[in-house]
């Protein structure tokens, strides 16, 4: 399920159009297969990159929520990982009975 809302919240970018531009041409150039290949690659490229990312920007709420920002570590952790406010309040005060 979480999977699914990723895609659709999915923001795309110049380079997902370049992508999908070049599987596009490989379709027209009868490279159907290869075409397949591509468009798999650019889609675990693309979910492996963002979760890179994710990680790298976990840092930024939790140190919001050691300062006491409560408020804006809940803001910053739906907007990195496009949780519900229920869900993103429930990780800040995990992570806050953690510490």
């Amino acid at each position: 399920m979480k999977f699914l809302k990723f895609l659709f919240s999915y923001r795309f970018s110049y380079m997902d159009l370049i992508w999908a531009l070049l599987v596009f041409y490989l379709f027209l150039q009868g490279m159907f297969l290869q075409g397949i290949a591509v468009f798999l690659l650019a889609i675990v490229f693309v979910i492996y990159v963002e979760r890179l990312i994710d990680k790298r920007r976990d840092h930024v709420w939790k140190a919001k929520a050691a300062m006491g920002q409560k408020i804006e570590a809940i803001k910053l952790h739906r907007a990195i990982h496009g949780s519900t406010l229920k869900e993103s309040l429930d990780a800040v005060e995990a992570y806050l009975a953690k510490i």
